[in-house]
């Protein structure tokens, strides 16, 4: 008898890996075998059936490993003692043993800026939305995304996978945030965040920034042990209120102090009509040994055929020489000018010196100075003079925090280098993607100097 009285699966996929309807009750002939046994288009992994079981029909273990047999028909198929009685699976489709190659679900980011009439950062029922508004989003890679608020102040990111995301809105003319600027949000899989709202009330008048002026003088007590530092605001009526890192202040002078010179400061002052026309104060180190200047400025300008720096002292005491030193990374440097001093004095002396000698469009200067015994100090902070620039850039958050936003409109190949206002390396980072961690430098003040094989661009930034 041993014969299939078809000998042919009709779909050839097992439900599980195993004929339902067949005598084999895990796949596997008790006592037949195929004389054959082999599967002229099938996956038999040996061609044979030493023991009656298809190999490629059924897993040894009753599991297809794909799931699917390709073809499923036996050419020959004749068992000489066992029988199936239909020799057809009944729905060809191993239900368990199919992967369908899976994904995430995918999410999104959305919600609403709005004019925040009372100025309470929570938005009620009249309160409506305000349009053209630039929204950043900042994706877990450092990679961005730029979109505007529509007519209703509505603003939508989708089709994003999990993960840490920043938002970030950009200024309103006439208007200051009354609620925080940036949100940092973990997106789930197939998550819709839609509290990612920003507030903005009117300013009653535009403010002038040019009008909040903070002046700081540092006083050294006890040699070079402690110091004290103080603000007093020009043009400000402290009445109206400003900040220190925060904090309300209505009087006419701010000070802090003493504190031990090697720790340095770091103040952000702003009026309370505007944070946005913050000023820092910072250094990382304080020195109290007495130099021979007292330097209240030192500036440059670019002319059409030259760079012009110019300073001024209120005080010099047996002071030699000025030099000016040179750079173009802003690390190296080297000694391009002298121009004399006056020896001693208590009244406001200006300087100036022209630099002709211009083989780059960016170059980075400072000022030391030496007395008359021969002691040399650097004088002043670092400063940049930038003439043509082949690519543009821009950074956010300003301040920073743990993290500096880049953009960069350049597809070449970039370096980029952090230096402090002294002129000290502090990080160098190539072909960054748009994002650079910055949580291991000190408070302060920095330039960020991106440089590709034709030009250098600087721009300046502050750490919190």
């Amino acid at each position: 008898t041993g014969a299939d009285t078809t000998g042919t699966d009709t779909t050839g996929t097992d439900t599980t890996g195993t004929d339902t309807t067949g005598t084999d009750t895990t796949g596997t002939d008790t006592t037949g075998t195929d004389t054959t046994g082999t599967d002229t288009t099938g996956t038999d992994m040996t061609g044979t059936d030493t023991t009656g079981t298809d190999t490629t029909g059924t897993d040894t273990t009753g599991t297809d490993t794909t799931g699917t047999d390709t073809t499923g028909t036996d050419m020959t198929g004749t068992d000489t003692t066992g029988t199936d009685t239909t020799g057809t699976d009944e729905t060809g489709t191993d239900e368990t043993g199919t992967d369908d190659g899976g994904s995430d679900t995918l999410g999104s980011i959305s919600d609403n800026v709005w004019y925040d009439e009372d100025g309470d950062g929570t938005r009620n029922g009249s309160e409506g939305g305000i349009s053209g508004v630039e929204i950043i989003l900042v994706y877990p890679d450092g990679s961005i995304e730029v979109t505007y608020t529509d007519i209703n102040g509505d603003y939508l990111f989708d089709d994003l996978p999990a993960g840490d995301y920043q938002i970030v809105v950009g200024n309103v003319p006439g208007f200051f945030n009354t609620t925080p600027n940036i949100i940092n949000y973990t997106l789930s899989d197939g998550e819709d965040y839609v509290d990612g709202d920003f507030g903005f009330d009117l300013m009653e008048e535009p403010f002038d920034c040019a009008a909040f002026v903070v002046d700081h003088s540092i006083e050294c007590l006890d040699g070079d042990v402690t110091f004290e530092i103080s603000f007093a605001l020009d043009g400000f009526d402290p009445a109206d209120g400003y900040t220190v890192n925060g904090v309300v202040q209505n009087s006419t002078t701010y000070q802090e102090g003493p504190f031990n010179a090697v720790d340095g400061y770091y103040y952000e002052i702003a009026p309370v009509a505007d944070p946005t026309c913050v000023t820092v104060i910072s250094a990382e180190e304080v020195s109290c040994t007495v130099t021979a200047i007292e330097l209240i400025a030192f500036e440059g300008e670019t002319l059409e055929d030259a760079n012009l720096l110019h300073w001024i002292t209120v005080t010099e005491i047996d002071n030699d020489f000025f030099t000016i030193q040179r750079s173009e990374d802003g690390i190296n440097f080297e000694n391009i000018g002298v121009v004399n001093g006056v020896g001693n004095s208590s009244i406001v002396n200006s300087y100036s010196f022209k630099d002709t000698d211009l083989r780059s469009d960016n170059y980075f200067y400072r000022l030391l100075d030496t007395d008359i015994n021969g002691e040399t100090n650097i004088a002043s902070e670092i400063i940049e003079l930038r003439r043509n620039n082949n690519f543009d850039i821009s950074v956010y958050p300003i301040p920073a925090n743990d993290v500096l936003n880049i953009n960069i409109d350049t597809d070449a190949m970039i370096s980029i280098t952090i230096i402090d206002v002294s002129g000290k390396l502090v990080k160098t980072e190539q072909n960054v993607n748009n994002v650079i961690d910055i949580s291991d430098l000190t408070s302060g003040n920095y330039f960020l100097i991106v440089s590709d094989s034709e030009s250098i661009k600087t721009v300046k930034f502050i750490k919190h």
